[in-house]
């Protein structure tokens, strides 16, 4: 199965709409796609996790916000197609009550041995 294919699978087994936020986060996020990954992010704010920045407002996110991301080395592959980086990197727990959850980017990155940035 490719990385689109898990990523359909995983939206229909949660109830979601992958066409709905590939389109949203296509237009205004960031969107990789290969046969072997996929990731889905976008700039937000920690104080305000639910509010789309606009393109100004962007430019004072301090959190990469990953919304899907699947695939062959996906972790490893995201620092090449972050356009900057922001002080943390945050996802929802869906296994903890779609926790959203924020950590420092350095020390992930740190974690994955990557030499980007």
């Amino acid at each position: 199965m490719n990385a689109c294919q898990i990523a359909i699978q995983h939206y229909a087994r949660v109830g979601g709409n992958f066409s709905e936020v590939l389109g949203q986060y296509a237009a205004n996020g960031y969107v990789h796609l290969t046969p072997d990954y996929i990731l889905i992010f976008r700039p937000l704010m920690r104080e305000e996790p639910g509010r789309w920045l606009d393109t100004v407002e962007a430019l004072r996110a301090d959190t990469w916000f990953i919304r899907f991301a699947a695939g062959a080395s996906w972790l490893d592959r995201m620092w090449d197609h972050m356009p900057h980086p922001l002080p943390f990197i945050g996802w929802r727990r869906r296994l903890r009550g779609d926790q959203l959850v924020f950590h420092d980017l350095k020390r992930i990155k740190g974690l994955t041995q990557c030499s980007t940035f």
